[in-house]
């Protein structure tokens, strides 16, 4: 595994991948850094907001799984998910802003000691009371199909 990271310019986003060779595939993430959270007091949101989300799979529509993600207007968050198979995650997290209008919400939720996650960014869309949308992935150790792409939906 590779972790390269760029300080040059520390004035915006740190910019940096991480390159991972899992069987005979190489694959390179983009990261994301944040040197400063960001608050929810100017938003039209309560001090605390509490979202519901279904989540389904990209390819076929079908339930993957439901949760639920708590704001706060400090810009913590906590983030719980309970698959189909009735296995649950939990995880913390904060929100910060980049390169889009409302806020990002990283998510790394593990099943089964780390061999299934779920990662990636939760778009919050600060301008409609916190909607949640974005698309995740699923991946699973032992599998020949490295991950799969998940989605938020209306619950």
């Amino acid at each position: 595994m590779g972790f390269q990271v760029d300080r040059s310019g520390l004035a915006g986003p740190l910019p940096g991948s991480v390159t991972n060779a899992f069987a005979t595939n190489t694959l390179v993430s983009e990261l994301f850094a944040a040197k400063k959270f960001l608050t929810l007091k100017n938003a039209s949101l309560p001090p605390f907001t509490l979202k519901r989300f279904a989540l389904q799979s990209v390819a076929d529509q079908t339930a993957v799984g439901a949760g639920w993600v708590l704001l706060t207007t400090a810009g913590g968050v906590h983030i719980h998910l309970r698959l189909t198979d009735a296995r649950t995650a939990d995880s913390t997290s904060f929100l910060f802003q980049q390169d889009l209008d409302g806020a990002n919400l990283p998510v790394f939720l593990s099943f089964n000691g780390g061999r299934e996650i779920i990662i990636g960014l939760i778009k919050v869309d600060l301008e409609q009371q916190g909607i949640l949308s974005g698309e995740l992935w699923r991946a699973m150790s032992g599998s020949n199909a490295f991950s799969t792409r998940v989605k938020l939906a209306p619950y």
